[in-house]
């Protein structure tokens, strides 16, 4: 197996930006997306690296699945990695070693996989860089052990997990989105011309929920990715897991906070087992600016 890595360099010294997607092999906008800004970084670029990885999970990507169909593991699971250990620890290792460890800035591009869109960014420390990403939404980074994201903050390297897209829903639109956002970062850090392309507002969630069904079935979801950044009342109903084979509701899933603003969702129909991602929703009532919808002038197509 091979792991192609771009390396894009300006004339001037800079810091180094790591791009890197595909670490969950159904999510696929985050793979165009370092695509894209690989060819259009080329002769762009002022100052500093781009080291470029399109695809981080090569034999995930091709069975489009989030775990190795190797040896079954969640790669963002498993960092940084072990060069003794099974398949994907070994790959772990490969990528935080020759990739991670060189950049001073890392850009981890995810979505929401087969079956849910998301539209946000996780932030870590201080949550300058992901600010300069430019989501209008910003919920605080989760410490799964073994994640890229924290792996790497917690070594001083400032990342930002960009959640955008997934099942499908508006694909050209999300990788806009992430072109723009990593052109914003590279902006702000000199390393391109122009200023970087935000938007009016930006929410900052102290806290968020992942709600999960207990039963598996089909979910009749009240929410689609339309709803994505709304503010959803207290006990508002998103959707309900019937079984498909009794036509039985067996589980009704609701907004868990007093102001819940909607940052996963699912399509109206989608198949569901037990502990599955259904829904992300923050607590608006720890918004650092007290609103959940930002205004959406001001965002750039990216090149």
């Amino acid at each position: 197996m091979r792991l192609h890595l771009w390396r894009l360099a300006g004339p001037r010294p800079g810091p180094a930006v790591g791009l890197i997607a595909g670490v969950h092999g159904d999510q696929t906008t985050g793979v165009e997306t370092v695509r894209r800004l690989a060819a259009c970084l080329g002769g762009e670029l002022l100052a500093g690296t781009v080291l470029a990885l399109p695809v981080a999970n090569p034999y995930a990507y091709q069975a489009r699945s989030r775990h190795s169909p190797i040896d079954g593991n969640n790669l963002n699971r498993l960092f940084p990695g072990d060069p003794d250990g099974e398949f994907s620890a070994q790959l772990a290792f490969v990528i935080y070693d020759q990739v991670v460890r060189r950049c001073d800035y890392v850009i981890d591009f995810h979505s929401g996989g087969k079956d849910a869109t998301v539209d946000f960014a996780y932030a870590y420390g201080d949550a300058h860089v992901a600010r300069w990403f430019g989501c209008e939404l910003l919920l605080p980074g989760p410490a799964y052990p073994g994640a890229l994201s924290p792996v790497a903050d917690a070594a001083g390297i400032q990342v930002v997990a960009a959640e955008l897209g997934g099942a499908n829903q508006r694909n050209e639109y999300y990788v806009r989105r992430g072109v723009t956002g990593a052109l914003n970062v590279l902006r702000h850090l000199g390393m391109l011309r122009d200023e970087p392309q935000l938007p009016r507002r930006q929410v900052r969630l102290g806290s968020y929920t992942v709600v999960r069904p207990h039963h598996g079935g089909i979910l009749v979801s009240g929410t689609d990715s339309s709803r994505l950044g709304d503010t959803i009342a207290g006990g508002t109903e998103l959707g309900r897991v019937v079984s498909p084979y009794t036509g039985a509701e067996l589980e009704t899933l609701t907004a868990p906070y007093a102001s819940s603003v909607l940052a996963l969702t699912r399509e109206t129909v989608t198949d569901i087992e037990a502990g599955d991602y259904a829904f992300i929703l923050g607590d608006g009532s720890t918004a650092d600016n007290g609103g959940a919808r930002a205004d959406p002038g001001g965002r750039g197509a990216g090149c």
